[in-house]
C-alpha cells in the first residue's frame, strides 16, 4: 500500500535542508544528534530518508566514510517507493538524483571513478526526466571534474562548459562561479595560463560582489597557483597567506590545508625546507584525514622533493614511495577500463531503451501467431520427454563429473600459477638464500661477513632538474637508468640493496660470499659510469638536460639482514657502509672513486689514479683513488 506523504513534514526537512546549506554542512554535534532522533522515533518514510541525507550532507565535509554509510540508508528507503509505488512522488526521483551526485563526490574522493561516474549518470538520466536544469547543470559539472582528474581535458572542458551554458541562463552565482574556477584550473593544466586567470578573475569579482568569503578564498588559492607557475614567488605568498587569513576566520579546515599546501610549495620553491615541511605536513594531516587521495598524492611528491634537498634520503624515498603507490590507485589501467566500461554501459542503456517501445510491440503480435502452434508443441514435448529422460538424466550426471575434475584441474594450475608467482615476488624482493630461509623458518637471522664491496651512486644536481621535469617524467627518468643499474649488477653477481630518492646503493660478496666481489663491484661501476656518459650526451643531443653520476666503492665488513616485519626489505650496516657513501660524495661526476683498502684489492686489474689523502666527512683523511680502465 503507498504511504501517504506527510507534506508538513516534507517542507520543515526542505527548510532544513536550506539552513543547513547556508552554514557548509559543519558536523554540529547537536544537529547530529537530533537527526538521530528523529529517525528513532519517526515512522515517516519521508521524514527518515531526509534525516539521512542531511546526515550524510553534515559528515561528508569530515568523514567520508561516514556520509556514504547514511547516504546509502537514504537510497534504501528511495529505491523501496521509486521500485514498489505505482506512481512514486516525483520527490523521491529529486531526491535519489541528488544522492546520487552527492555519493558520486564521495566515491571521486576515495578514487573510484568508475562508480563516481556512474553515479553522476544516473542522476543526469534522472534530471533530464524531471526537466530539472540545476540539477542537469551540477551533474555535468561533477562528471566534466572526473575527466579533469583523469587528465582527459577536452572533455573535462566540454562538460565543464555545459554546465556553464546552463548557469548563464539561470544566472545562479554559486553556480557561475564553480564553473568559472573549474575552467579556469583546466586551462591552467593545458598550459593556457591567460586563459586561467581570466577565469579566476571572474570567479574572484562574483564571489566579492556577493561577499562570500568561502569563493573567495577559492579564487585566492587558484590565482596564486598561475603566479607560482609564472614564478612570481613573492606575488603567490602574499595571496596565498591572505586566503589562509580568512579561511581561518571562517575556521573551514579544507582550505586551511589548501592554503597551507600551496604555501608549502612555495617555500619549497624559495628553499626555506623547514617551513616548507611544516606547511605541508600540516596539509597532509588534513587530506589523509579526508581521505582525499588526490591531494595526498600531491603533497607526498612535494615532501619527497623537499626531503632530498635537505638530503634526508630516507624520508624522501618514504614519500616517494607513498606517492607512487597513491598514484597506482588513482591512475590504475583497470580503473581506466573501468571508466571507459561505464560510460559504454550508459550510453547502450540509453539507446536499447528507446528501441524498447517498438520491440515491445513486435513481441506482442509473435505471441499471438505462436499461441495456436504452442499446443501441439507441448504435447510433442510430452511424448520426447518420457523418451529422452533417462538420457537426460545421465548426461547431467557425466557433466558433474566432468566438470568437477575440470574445475579441479584448473584450480590446480591457477594454485601452481599463484605460487609461481609469489615466488617471483619474493625473489624480487630478496636474495634467494634470505628468501629459501624466510620461507622454511618463518625468519632469517642476521649475517656477518668479513669483507664485501659496498657500491653507491647519486646524482649530480638532481634537485635543479626535478625542478624542470614534471614528477612523471622525473620517476621516468630515474626508473629508466634503475633499470639499466639493474640489469648491469646483476650480470656481474651483485647483489642490489635499495635506491634512497636518486642514491643507488649494491653490494659485492653477499649473501654468497666469493673472492671476486671487488673486481666484480669495480667492473659494474665502469659499466654504469660508461652508460651514464653515453645517456648525458643523447639527452644533449635531443635538447635536454644531461644527467650526470657520482659513483663510490669501500670494501669491507657488514652485517646483512631483513629489517622490520612489514613491507620488509634486505639491508645491510657497519662502518663500510659509511663509508662507502664518502666514497661517493668525495668523487667526482663521471669517475669511480675508491678507498684505499679497495684499491691494494684491485690494483692488479685496473689502471687507477691516486688522488693523495682526501677529507671524509666524519672519517678523517682517506686514501682514495679514481678508476680508470681495465688493465689490458
Amino acid at each position: 500500500m503507498k504511504r501517504k506523504v506527510d507534506f508538513k513534514k516534507l517542507i520543515f526537512f526542505v527548510v532544513l535542508f536550506c539552513n543547513l546549506s547556508t552554514v557548509g554542512y559543519s558536523q554540529d554535534p547537536e544537529k547530529v544528534d537530533s537527526l538521530l532522533k528523529i529517525i528513532d522515533n519517526s515512522s515517516s518514510d519521508t521524514t527518515i530518508c531526509n534525516a539521512y541525507v542531511e546526515l550524510g550532507r553534515l559528515h561528508k565535509k569530515k568523514v567520508l566514510d561516514e556520509a556514504l554509510k547514511y547516504f546509502i540508508s537514504a537510497e534504501k528507503i528511495l529505491l523501496k517507493h521509486l521500485n514498489e509505488d505505482e506512481k512514486p512522488d516525483t520527490f523521491y526521483s529529486a531526491t535519489y538524483a541528488d544522492l546520487l551526485n552527492n555519493k558520486g563526490i564521495i566515491f571521486r574522493k576515495f578514487g573510484n571513478y568508475s562508480e563516481s561516474l556512474s553515479c553522476y549518470f544516473k542522476a543526469q538520466d534522472i534530471f533530464l526526466e524531471l526537466k530539472d536544469s540545476t540539477g542537469i547543470s551540477s551533474t555535468q559539472f561533477n562528471i566534466g571534474a572526473i575527466y579533469r582528474y583523469r587528465e582527459e581535458f577536452n572533455k573535462s572542458i566540454e562538460y565543464y562548459k555545459k554546465s556553464l551554458k546552463i548557469r548563464e541562463e539561470t544566472g545562479e552565482p554559486y553556480g557561475l562561479i564553480n564553473c568559472y574556477n573549474a575552467i579556469g584550473i583546466v586551462q591552467r593544466k593545458m598550459h593556457n595560463r591567460t586563459l586561467a586567470l581570466e577565469y579566476y578573475n571572474k570567479s574572484l569579482d562574483l564571489s566579492t560582489t556577493i561577499h562570500d568569503t568561502n569563493y573567495i578564498v577559492q579564487s585566492y588559492i587558484n590565482i596564486g597557483v598561475v603566479y607560482v607557475k609564472d614564478s612570481s614567488l613573492t606575488e603567490a605568498l602574499t595571496i596565498f597567506n591572505q586566503a589562509l587569513e580568512l579561511a581561518e576566520e571562517m575556521g573551514d579546515l579544507d582550505h586551511i590545508a589548501n592554503c597551507k599546501n600551496q604555501i608549502g610549495s612555495v617555500y619549497m620553491l624559495l628553499q626555506n625546507y623547514d617551513l616548507s615541511i611544516k606547511y605541508l605536513s600540516e596539509a597532509l594531516a588534513r587530506f589523509v584525514q579526508r581521505k582525499d587521495l588526490n591531494k595526498e598524492m600531491g603533497t607526498s611528491i612535494r615532501l619527497s622533493r623537499v626531503y632530498e634537498a635537505k638530503g634526508n634520503y630516507r624520508k624522501a624515498f618514504e614519500y616517494l614511495e607513498r606517492y607512487s603507490d597513491l598514484r597506482s590507485i588513482l591512475k590504475d589501467e583497470e580503473e581506466t577500463k573501468n571508466l571507459v566500461r561505464t560510460e559504454m554501459n550508459h550510453f547502450f542503456e540509453k539507446e536499447k531503451n528507446a528501441d524498447s517501445i517498438t520491440r515491445v510491440k513486435e513481441i506482442e503480435i509473435t505471441d499471438l501467431e505462436l499461441k495456436g502452434k504452442n499446443t501441439q508443441i507441448e504435447k510433442d514435448k510430452a511424448q520426447k520427454f518420457a523418451m529422452y529422460g533417462g538420457l537426460f538424466l545421465l548426461l547431467i550426471v557425466v557433466g558433474v563429473v566432468l566438470r568437477s575434475y575440470l574445475r579441479k584441474k584448473k584450480d590446480n594450475v591457477i594454485i601452481s600459477e599463484e605460487k609461481e608467482r609469489s615466488e617471483e615476488l619474493l625473489l624480487n624482493i630478496l636474495p634467494k638464500e634470505t628468501a629459501e630461509e624466510l620461507k622454511e623458518h618463518g625468519k632469517a637471522k642476521a649475517r656477518s661477513y668479513d669483507l664485501v664491496s659496498v657500491l653507491f651512486t647519486d646524482f649530480k644536481g638532481f634537485t635543479m632538474i626535478s625542478e624542470i621535469l614534471t614528477p612523471e617524467e622525473l620517476v621516468e627518468e630515474i626508473d629508466y637508468c634503475y633499470k639499466e643499474f639493474d640489469r648491469i649488477i646483476g650480470k656481474h653477481s651483485i647483489e642490489k640493496i635499495k635506491t634512497i630518492g636518486d642514491a643507488y646503493m649494491c653490494a659485492g660478496g653477499l649473501p654468497a660470499a666469493n673472492d671476486t666481489h671487488a673486481k666484480n663491484t669495480v667492473d659494474a661501476a665502469l659499466e654504469i659510469r660508461d652508460f651514464m656518459l653515453e645517456y648525458k650526451k643523447q639527452r644533449e643531443q635531443e635538447g635536454r638536460q644531461g644527467f650526470e653520476i657520482r659513483i663510490g666503492i669501500h670494501t669491507g665488513p657488514v652485517v646483512a639482514g631483513i629489517v622490520g616485519i612489514k613491507k620488509f626489505a634486505y639491508d645491510i650496516w657497519g662502518d663500510a657502509v659509511n663509508t662507502a657513501a664518502r666514497m661517493e660524495s668525495s668523487g667526482t661526476v663521471g669517475k669511480v672513486n675508491v678507498s684505499g683498502f679497495t684499491y691494494e684489492i684491485i690494483k692488479d686489474d685496473f689502471d687507477c689514479e691516486y688522488r693523495g689523502k682526501v677529507p671524509a666527512k666524519n672519517k678523517g683523511e682517506i686514501d682514495m683513488y679514481y678508476v680508470e680502465k681495465i688493465k689490458r
